[in-house]
């Protein structure tokens, strides 16, 4: 039960984790600059975080409550996101959604930890396939529904929605998590 649960959470997460990069670039583009130079440099500084902090982030996991971590690293990234289009200056936007990736790289660890604890020994491979499908279909829809809201609603929107979505996410983590430790 709780992993059927875990299972349809893992959507969500693949669908805030991708939304957000294409639309990032539009909005560059949109509200900045399609100087495809200076765009690439607006990705150096989260390329680097992304190279480096997992690595370290999965010391924590290794060391903590996992749970928390990614509960905690979930709604961190939603607050993170929902601040990008407050931000109204080429650099500025760079270097918060560089700061917004910092939480995705403790997700990842935290989320491939959770999944292994709900392996069994023997199948433990069959099941990060399983899990990977279900994070896999959330990060196929998200792009698509970030450009949608973008067109459709707001450039901002899909910031706000995501936002939105990555806390409530964890909220759900923390009340399943916690209901099923309380029983």
């Amino acid at each position: 039960k709780q992993l059927r649960r875990f299972l349809m959470i893992l959507m969500p997460i693949g669908f805030c984790g991708s939304m957000i990069q294409p639309m990032y670039l539009v909005y560059l583009q949109d509200q900045f600059t399609s100087d495809t130079r200076l765009l690439s440099w607006a990705f150096l500084p989260a390329g680097i975080l992304f190279a480096i902090l997992p690595a370290k982030m999965g010391r924590f996991v290794d060391h903590g409550n996992t749970v928390l971590y990614l509960v905690y690293a979930l709604g961190l990234a939603g607050i993170t996101c929902m601040l990008i289009p407050v931000f109204t200056t080429f650099w500025s936007l760079v270097m918060v959604y560089a700061v917004s990736v910092v939480p995705w790289t403790l997700v990842d660890p935290a989320r491939k930890v959770l999944v292994s604890t709900f392996a069994e020994a023997n199948e433990v491979a069959k099941f990060f396939g399983v899990s990977e499908m279900y994070y896999g279909i959330g990060a196929t829809t998200g792009p698509v529904m970030g450009g949608y809201l973008y067109d459709l609603v707001s450039p901002q929107s899909p910031f706000y929605f995501n936002g939105i979505l990555s806390m409530l996410v964890a909220l759900s983590l923390f009340l399943l998590f916690s209901k099923e430790r309380s029983t």
